[in-house]
């Protein structure tokens, strides 16, 4: 079950993120700050242990903004 939410919650996030990379000079500092506060603890708290720097299941990396673009 919990492995189901943290798949499903990043998801979501890679959607939101890959939707908003098309408009990545457009991004407002509220956006930032957003994605600061709410988006990055969740990503480290739920997602790097498997999908960081030092292992990437899947082939997966969603540690930086360039990996989580490339998919």
């Amino acid at each position: 079950m919990f492995h189901r939410f943290r798949t499903t919650v990043c998801w979501l996030l890679m959607t939101l993120l890959t939707m908003s990379a098309a408009n990545a000079a457009d991004v407002s500092p509220e956006m930032m700050k957003f994605f600061e506060n709410e988006v990055r603890p969740l990503l480290a708290e739920h997602c790097w242990s498997c999908h960081g720097e030092k292992e990437q299941k899947g082939d997966l990396r969603l540690d930086t903004r360039g990996h989580i673009l490339l998919g």
